[in-house]
């Protein structure tokens, strides 16, 4: 399994985490991550790189989301 997708393993073995397919949650996260900057990079005019803050900001709450989705209850 490619990128991110092993990472959901240790979370899933230790039943934090409920997931039946690592890929796809993977891919999941990673455009929960991206989404938001990769749209701004596509239909808008801004010309200056995020600061560490705003990607923060962005990561945390693909994070939360994604907890949200695949958290074990």
């Amino acid at each position: 399994m490619p990128g991110t997708a092993p990472q959901t393993e240790p979370s899933t073995s230790r039943g934090l985490l409920q997931v039946t397919d690592p890929l796809l949650a993977a891919q999941h996260l990673n455009y929960l991550i991206l989404s938001v900057p990769a749209n701004e990079a596509m239909f808008s005019t801004r010309d200056k790189p995020y600061s560490r803050r705003q990607l923060q900001r962005y990561a945390d709450e693909a994070v939360r989301v994604f907890m949200a989705a695949y958290e074990r209850r």
